[in-house]
Order: C-alpha cells, then sequence, then structure tokens
C-alpha cells in the first residue's frame, strides 16, 4: 500500500486570517488616505478657481480705473471741472444764473407748483390730482 503524501504547502500563510485581516486592513488605510487626498486636491482647485475670478476682477477694476485716469487728465475733463467748480467761461460765452422763488417750484415730475400746495396736506395732494381742482 501506498501512502501518498500531501504536497507541502508553501505558502500556507497566506490563507491565514490574520494575514486577510492585515491586508484587509491596509486596503481600507489606503482607500481612506486616498479619498482625504482626493478630496483636498477638490478643495484647493475650487480654492484656484475662485481666486483665478478674483483676479480677472481686479484686473477689470484696474483696466477701468486707467481708463478714468486717463480721461481725468484730458483737457476735456479740466475744463469741464473749471467751469464747474470755478464758474470759468470760454471767451464770448454769457453765463445766466436763474434764481428760484420761493412761490414756486418743480416737483418731482417736473410740474411747476405754488408754495400753498407744498405745504397741502396728502389728501389734499392727491385729491387735486385726481379731480384737476
Amino acid at each position: 500500500m501506498l501512502i501518498k503524501k500531501k504536497p507541502k504547502k508553501k505558502f500556507k500563510w497566506l490563507a491565514s486570517g490574520l494575514f486577510i485581516t492585515v491586508g484587509l486592513a491596509v486596503v481600507v488605510f489606503i482607500g481612506v488616505a486616498l479619498g482625504k487626498e482626493t478630496y483636498r486636491k477638490y478643495q484647493i482647485q475650487k480654492e484656484i478657481d475662485s481666486l483665478q475670478q478674483e483676479a480677472e476682477k481686479v484686473s477689470e477694476k484696474n483696466q477701468e480705473l486707467r481708463q478714468l485716469i486717463e480721461y481725468y487728465q484730458t483737457d476735456a475733463y479740466k475744463e469741464l471741472e473749471a467751469r464747474k467748480k470755478l464758474g470759468l467761461q470760454k471767451k464770448g460765452e454769457k453765463v445766466v444764473i436763474i434764481k428760484s422763488s420761493p412761490e414756486n417750484y418743480l416737483n418731482k415730475t417736473g410740474n411747476l407748483e405754488s408754495a400753498e400746495s407744498k405745504n397741502a396736506s396728502n389728501l389734499e395732494k392727491w385729491w387735486r390730482y385726481f379731480f384737476r381742482e
């Protein structure tokens, strides 16, 4: 009778519960680390995009300010400001000053109102508005 010898298992430790548990723990650890790194990369990209948008807005604002500075340096602007603030005029121009009288003034719609209607109550103003009294 021949007795068959069982072949020796060289990698018997691969099937052990300890190896499987350790291997599973390593896989979970790597998965968690990969997930965290992916999320961190997403957050950084989001911040980069936000900063790029802000940089574009600042660049546009700088361009607007440059144009405004160029306008302020023109003779047309200087002349306009001299006319407004200093009351200067060109040769041949005449300045007309209109004084408003306290009896009459323009209301918000541009119509002339008397001082009497200015002191009227809201009810009286509405009555006049609808019934043209």
